[in-house]
């Protein structure tokens, strides 16, 4: 169990959780539209419709040349389109979006074809769901893009690539507090296999699960809260994770502890956290966000010396007559979001263990399903595993943006430079197989990847029509690849020998230069 060593970080959240009540019951009201917290500018397609009903088609024509990410996506020309229906009313709203996509991410359509797929086409629910809201609640399920209540491209707890996923969420907000509790469903009656997870031992990855709770307090300019998550393994929902507006380290610590008559053996990943923004209307914005997924007491009083597992984010963006520009800084220690150690080898503890904070408990799937064609995996990419930050553990990130009009069009554009160690989102402990008793470990390793990203976009048109153009380019110096692990006894579970991590590999230099031409028609009834 990733247990919080310090017996005060339950007092501190229970503290944490009677001062949000306390507070908002003694605070003045303010205005609702004041008090909103921070949404990403992403934010889901079913929250900003008009009334009526919304039909959406369009396609791009993405063209990748270069070696980064060719492991991930096709080079080359690789069309795809996207079509939805969106419609709004009062107190309902509903959604269906689908892409076509050409890219081989994922493994071709199944299709009555003498190849038995549909070329490398391949369909995928963008989002489909509904949601149902009053004036101060709401409440949506489906499979849907979801996002974290801190508005940044690094946000910590809910990646800022908006992956959709299946869920339901409940928020509710008044002119101070604000709640939310959203289940998130990982892996549900998989039957997806690999090295880590072979058919002769498992029927496919184990069900999983997640829960995201929020509990914030607005004061005018200054929003702050307290984020907390769970992920367990082994079964797919926690109902009282998700209608419990208890802290998950509680109720995971009343039902997993021994020595009463309820006890549930429960083994599952908690992580805690805190967030402000501070909004000046018309003039800047400012966040800070802290994710910590383990801290240990440095081996202090005969406590564990077990790793500290903590992620950081600070930024904000300025509004000036040129446009809005922003600065973001991100960084994870090392070990952060991954599960923890199975030192048992058992095949139960790989399943009950396998809690990291992922969408998948594998860097790596079965691309190839055809019975007629070799088997093949490929890499699950790491920005559509990672539930929270998306570049995970043991890296520094750094954005510059800026987005503005120039003319008659909207653009926007960003810097990005990243350094990154080795990192394993879904391997306990790289190439241990318990950990490694440090206090704190961070880009340590020999050799760091070098990443260096710019990218622009400009989008124009005129109403039902919209036309835009993307350029993005990326270097990579002693760029990560997967590799297996090192030194790791046969003797221990199958996650810990043969789930793959990735490292930085010295003189491994790779380019990657994307062009992408689209259009899109909307039209409102």
């Amino acid at each position: 169990m990733k247990k919080l060593y310090l017996p005060a970080i339950a007092i501190l959240l229970f503290l944490i959780f009677s001062g949000i009540f306390t507070l908002s019951a003694q605070q003045p009201s303010q205005s609702a539209a004041a008090q909103q917290p921070s949404q990403s500018a992403a934010q889901q397609p079913s929250e900003l419709a008009e009334q009526g009903l919304l039909f959406t088609l369009a396609t791009e024509l993405p063209y990748r040349a270069g070696t980064y990410r060719e492991e991930i996506e096709a080079r080359g020309l690789t069309p795809n389109a996207s079509i939805s229906l969106q419609y709004e009313q009062p107190h309902i709203g509903l959604i269906a979006a689908i892409d076509l996509t050409s890219d081989q991410v994922y493994g071709p359509w199944l299709a009555d074809s003498p190849t038995g797929a549909l070329g490398n086409f391949n369909f995928m629910i963008k989002e489909a769901g509904i949601r149902i809201f009053g004036d101060s609640f709401s409440l949506k399920g489906g499979r849907l893009r979801h996002f974290d209540v801190v508005d940044s491209p690094y946000s910590l707890f809910i990646n800022a690539n908006g992956i959709a996923a299946p869920m339901l969420d409940f928020v509710y907000r008044d002119d101070r507090f604000f709640y939310e509790s959203r289940y998130i469903s990982l892996t549900l009656d998989s039957a997806m296999h690999t090295p880590a997870w072979p058919d002769d031992t498992y029927t496919g990855f184990p069900d999983r699960g997640a829960n995201f709770k929020v509990f914030g307090l607005s004061f005018g300019r200054l929003t702050i809260g307290f984020e907390d998550s769970s992920v367990y393994s082994g079964r797919a929902f926690d109902w009282e994770y998700f209608l419990s507006p208890m802290p998950q380290y509680f109720t995971q610590y009343v039902r997993g502890t021994g020595g009463r008559p309820w006890y549930a053996n429960y083994d599952d990943n908690y992580n805690a956290g805190l967030f402000v923004t501070w909004k000046e209307p018309g003039a800047y914005d400012l966040y800070a966000q802290a994710f910590v997924d383990d801290l240990g007491m440095l081996g202090l009083f005969g406590w564990t010396n077990n790793p500290w597992q903590i992620a950081l984010a600070l930024g904000g963006r300025i509004k000036t007559p040129k446009g809005t520009f922003g600065l973001h800084l991100a960084g994870a220690t090392k070990y952060t979001f991954e599960p923890g150690d199975m030192r048992t080898p058992t095949t139960a503890n790989q399943i009950q263990s396998s809690y990291g904070y992922t969408y998948f408990p594998e860097t790596r799937f079965e691309y190839e399903w055809r019975p007629s064609y070799p088997k093949s995996y490929k890499e699950i990419a790491p920005e559509l595993n990672l539930i929270g930050y998306q570049y995970g553990e043991n890296n520094l990130a750094m954005r510059l943006d800026w987005n503005g009009s120039v003319s008659k069009f909207e653009c926007e554009a960003f810097f990005e430079f990243r350094l990154s160690g080795s990192n394993s989102p879904a391997n306990p402990w790289h190439d241990l197989w318990v950990d490694p008793q440090v206090a704190f470990t961070w880009l340590d390793d020999a050799v760091l990847e070098k990443r260096f990203t710019i990218s622009a976009r400009a989008i124009t048109g005129h109403s039902p029509w919209q036309f835009f153009a993307k350029a993005t380019g990326s270097l990579a110096l002693d760029a990560l690849e997967l590799r297996d692990p090192i030194g790791v006894s046969s003797s221990q579970t199958l996650v810990d020998q043969k789930v793959q991590i990735y490292s930085p590999v010295p003189g491994n230099t790779k380019l990657l230069g994307e062009l992408t031409l689209g259009v899109l028609l909307r039209l409102g009834i």
